[in-house]
């Protein structure tokens, strides 16, 4: 039970740092207007839901800037359960289709690989590796 207690603490910090990096992604300018925009209007004004409802479908179809603030947001909590090894597998999505950001989130800038167990880390890798872009959300 201890090391449950624990585990939730180490992802929330880890969250935390993420969150910190989310903060300094909001600061660059979004990469295309149009659906991206508005995903980035509704996450400035804190309607999280909105923007990932904006930027999910983008991300299932293959825009690797959404693909990074969909993670953002599964590994904060921010208009979705928090859930990091979702975060995870789409920072490896998000990297993989060129996304330099991502690739630093999941690379040891925020630790978030050691969040998760070795089962959770290999299930997202796979879930990864077997992500192909589609129309839907």
């Amino acid at each position: 039970m201890r090391n449950h207690a624990y585990r939730n603490t180490s992802r929330r910090a880890g969250a935390i740092a993420l969150l910190a990096a989310g903060l300094l992604l909001a600061a660059l300018p979004p990469a295309a207007a149009g659906p991206y925009q508005e995903g980035w209007q509704a996450y400035n004004r804190g309607d999280h839901a909105a923007a990932y409802d904006i930027w999910k479908p983008l991300a299932n179809r293959g825009n690797a800037e959404a693909q990074l603030m969909v993670g953002l947001l599964y590994a904060n909590g921010h208009g979705v359960g928090q859930d990091v090894a979702e975060a995870y597998m789409w920072f490896l999505i998000a990297a993989a289709n060129g996304n330099e950001h991502a690739a630093s989130l999941y690379e040891g800038a925020s630790n978030l690989d050691r969040l998760l167990s070795p089962d959770e880390r290999a299930e997202a890798e796979r879930r990864a590796a077997e992500w192909q872009p589609s129309g839907g959300n």
